[in-house]
């Protein structure tokens, strides 16, 4: 299943949302934003959505990779092509 990748605009600014189904939904406000896109190839960060999860996000030619360890003991890869 390919993730859905979502935009909200508010006065605030850009709220992204990347959902893969009903089961995973990545919520970055847009100081996480601006912290991904400055992201160099090769390098990670990690941040904490407003439903608590963790999720280190790391940049390769191809796009973002989200990965969140912590969902019902699995590891989660989300692979964004932006």
């Amino acid at each position: 299943m390919s993730p859905k990748y979502i935009e909200e605009q508010y006065s605030w600014g850009t709220l992204r949302k990347i959902e893969v189904g009903r089961h995973y939904q990545i919520i970055i406000h847009p100081e996480e934003w601006g912290m991904i896109q400055g992201l160099s190839e090769g390098e990670t960060i990690a941040f904490k959505d407003e439903t608590g999860k963790v999720w280190e996000v790391s940049r390769s030619e191809a796009g973002f990779t989200f990965r969140n360890g912590g969902i019902n003991g699995r590891v989660v890869w989300i692979h964004l092509h932006r």
